[in-house]
């Protein structure tokens, strides 16, 4: 009886730690007694649960039909003799069902006692198999949900699983035997079992399934993890603590999956989903949608990788783990009540993929159309240099008519055809302001040749992350940054938000002076397309920040197997667990200052619950994603947020050789200098941020900040007074407070200054997102979310 005992509260437990990762858009049952006006639900059947096979993944999502004509899904979990969580039966050995049991809001079951116990009818096999008044009923109050169970005591009368399980259902001997004799079971590895969707191995066949999850798990991801620390100073200098997580889970489905009971995202061909679970613990996995990564051999009807799909997949992923990176480093902003906007969650990991390969079509068509010349409908780009203007680039922006997904004003970044306002121009939005965060700390961006300093740019957004990830009082919200940056030009984030691009002014002559952003943004649009080489030998530049170097299509060595200390990928399909000091991780900054201070002291876990991360401005989701990626209309719509990417394929013919991975020299010889400009009382001053000072020193012009001149305030010399007075960050900061990054990955240094309050205690978690390509670097469209375009979640290209 005591094993029994044991068995039992084992595997209740199992059962509670795995509900804690569902994440259900509905309500749970409830005892009879204050229902009020909610219907009642009678004639409660769970249908829809397959039998189990050897050698076939176990049917994990049961439908629950009832007579008033309402049906919803639960999750389904299959338990071993010993209490253990099983995927795949094996022969000879015996298992029962365990089932976590929700109703959809304003409803309740008829007749449920308050125990939970309710009448329920079960599948032929399960009645036929199980002796039903063993069935353990447990409600749990505080979550609303009722476990329904079976008695380890029925293992015992239960047959052991064989191929063709005679489950004791009413089919016949004869049917039996023709069922055995026409299913021959196929081999499936376990890491196929592990990682992917039972549809994709029953559709595709467990060997090129097999060989996609070994290049995802051991090749492609680690090393797209380690090229994004090793890119970044921020994220390197975070490793050796508890900042940034150490695992992740990886699902591999086909058209669409079920990721612990919440939808993949439409179009997407990866993403990375997060979010907090009732346990109040953070979670995330890698998704990749293979629909568009495979083809079907007509002869012999075997399904094998296109080839032509290596630099989309891989940019995809690179994408989508910016995003996972971001989900630590920088939690409260991707998820808190003061989010990121969704261009800039976008536009950080449309940066680090080749998004000027992937969207050419699209950045393109902000160039002069006289211009252009002809466009290829194949490559789905122009084939030959295209010139952009500041007056073509202004007056597309500008353009409201446009249709799907052409409309690129920043503000439209949250609407459902996104694609271009939170990709593209979140993209651009985000150069720019690395380049002004570059300009800052010292660095010089646009060299005297008309060339672009690209690993400055780098740095400069290492710098803005850093900023953000500070704790305590010391860190800085986006409205703080953009202000300090631009010496106050923008005075915040809706501000930056109004003016990009298309803000404009008069000078003392009555002249239209446009707002500077769209001289930056066409110099470099035009330093692209300097790169890029038209024609028959036909490369466009990636528009990469990794590295200096624009010609190369695929960032990561398919050839190359690797490890990463950050974000491995276990052996896991569901949301994992992130290892991130959450403490660390939700007290970073937001956007707004009047988050700020509720940022700092934490939240509460109802408060956190309701987050979602990952680009979503609506803080009532528990989980998140964001896709993007390559192929037709995705519009995607994820738990309360839309973050949908409509990508047409876009295709350059680059070829898909690995990268060098040495930069070009990059840093500049005023960059260390310019971090030890300040002296100890300037970087003092800069630690002003709590709630109300913030407020005061954010909004720095002379006669409104806490000090309006030399005398007054923080004080300085001529180098430190480039930092308006009383500003919550200087220009340059002191030395002995300044982090000093190791901007690129391969070898230039350049020396980045971040805050005094900054540096001190920064830790931070990025929150799920996706990521997809717009579109292969050859021929064929893909989607991402970390997606979008013919089989892209949420963002990758």
């Amino acid at each position: 009886m005591k094993t029994v005992n044991r068995l039992i509260g084992f595997t209740l437990a199992l059962t509670i730690l795995i509900s804690s990762c569902f994440s259900v858009p509905a309500f749970a049952a409830e005892p009879a007694g204050g229902n009020g006006s909610k219907k009642g639900l009678s004639g409660i059947s769970i249908t829809g649960l397959a039998e189990p096979v050897v050698g076939t993944a176990f049917d994990t999502v049961a439908t629950v039909t009832t007579s008033q004509g309402i049906t919803w899904d639960i999750p389904v979990m299959w338990i071993d003799a010993a209490g253990n969580i099983a995927k795949v039966p094996e022969t000879g050995k015996k298992y029962m069902p365990s089932m976590i049991f929700y109703i959809p809001k304003d409803c309740y079951i008829e007749g449920m006692d308050a125990s939970g116990k309710f009448s329920v009818s079960f599948p032929a096999f399960i009645s036929a198999t199980y002796d039903l008044s063993k069935i353990v009923y447990i409600y749990d109050s505080s979550t609303g949900i009722v476990y329904i169970m079976f008695s380890p005591e029925v293992l015992g009368r239960a047959p052991s699983i064989y191929p063709g399980w005679d489950s004791g259902n009413n089919s016949s001997d004869s049917e039996k035997t023709v069922k055995k004799e026409s299913t021959p079971q196929v081999f499936v590895p376990s890491q196929v079992r592990i990682h992917c969707d039972n549809m994709a191995i029953e559709i595709l066949g467990p060997e090129v399934l097999s060989w996609l999850v070994d290049v995802i798990k051991n090749r492609l991801e680690p090393q797209a993890v380690n090229l994004l620390r090793n890119s970044f100073p921020c994220f390197a200098e975070s490793t050796a603590g508890k900042e940034l997580g150490t695992q992740i889970g990886l699902y591999l489905y086909y058209n669409s999956g079920t990721i612990d009971n919440t939808p993949t995202v439409p179009g997407a061909l990866a993403l990375v989903m997060g979010g907090y679970s009732t346990d109040m613990k953070y979670r995330y996995v890698l998704a990749v949608d293979v629909t568009t990564l495979v083809k079907q051999d007509s002869t012999t009807g075997k399904w094998y990788f296109d080839e032509s799909s290596k630099s989309t997949l891989s940019n995809t992923i690179v994408h989508e783990m910016m995003h996972a990176f971001m989900d630590d480093y920088n939690r409260y902003g991707m998820c808190g009540e003061s989010s990121f906007p969704n261009w800039f969650i976008e536009g950080t990991a449309s940066s680090v993929e080749n998004i000027y390969q992937f969207r050419s079509y699209m950045l393109q068509s902000l160039s002069d159309e006289n211009e252009r010349g002809s466009f290829d409908d194949n490559l789905l780009r122009y084939t030959g240099n295209v010139l952009y203007t500041q007056e073509s680039i202004r007056s597309a922006y500008m353009d409201d008519t446009l249709e799907d997904d052409y409309i690129y004003d920043l503000s439209n970044c949250n609407s459902s055809n996104n694609t271009a306002s939170a990709y593209v121009a979140g993209y651009l939005a985000c150069v720019y302001l690395s380049k002004l965060a570059a300009e800052d700390i010292g660095l010089t961006v646009n060299n005297a040749d008309g060339s672009i300093n690209i690993n400055a740019i780098r740095s400069g957004m290492s710098s803005i992350l850093s900023r953000l990830h500070g704790t305590g009082d010391g860190f800085y919200t986006l409205d703080d940054i953009v202000s300090n940056i631009s010496g106050n030009r923008y005075t915040d984030t809706a501000d930056f938000e109004a003016k990009f691009i298309k803000g404009e002014s008069e000078d003392e002559n009555g002249d239209t002076v446009y707002d500077d952003s769209l001289a930056f943004i066409t110099d470099y649009l035009n330093y692209l397309e300097s790169q890029s080489r038209p024609g028959d030998n036909s490369m466009l530049a990636n528009g990469s920040i990794l590295r200096q170097d624009q010609q190369y299509s695929n960032p990561l060595d398919w050839n190359l197997e690797a490890t990463s200390e950050l974000y491995k990928i276990i052996d896991s399909s569901c949301m994992t667990l992130s290892t991130a000091d959450d403490n660390i991780a939700y007290n970073t900054g937001g956007t707004s200052v009047a988050a700020k201070a509720g940022a700092v002291s934490g939240v509460s876990a109802a408060a956190k619950a309701g987050q979602s991360n990952g680009g979503s401005t609506a803080a009532d989701t528990a989980s998140q994603e964001t896709a993007e990626g390559t192929g037709t209309e995705d519009p995607a719509t994820v738990t309360g947020e839309t973050d949908g990417i409509s990508d047409t394929s876009n295709t350059g013919t680059a070829s898909d050789q690995a990268a060098s991975t040495t930069d070009g020299a990059t840093t500049d010889a005023t960059a260390a200098a310019a971090t030890t400009t300040t002296d100890a009382t300037a970087a003092a001053a800069t630690t002003t941020t709590d709630a109300t000072a913030a407020a005061a020193t954010t909004t720095t012009d002379a006669a409104a900040t806490t000090a309006t001149d030399a005398a007054a305030t923080t004080a300085t010399d001529a180098a430190a007074t480039t930092a308006t007075a009383g500003t919550t960050t200087t220009a340059a900061t002191d030395a002995a407070a300044a982090t000093t990054a190791t901007t690129d990955a391969a070898a230039a240094t350049t020396t980045t200054a971040t805050t005094a309050a900054t540096a001190t205690t920064a830790a931070t978690t990025t929150t799920a997102s996706t990521t997809t390509t717009a579109a292969t670097a050859t021929t064929a469209a893909t989607t991402t979310t970390t997606t979008d375009a013919a089989a892209t979640p949420a963002s990758s290209v």
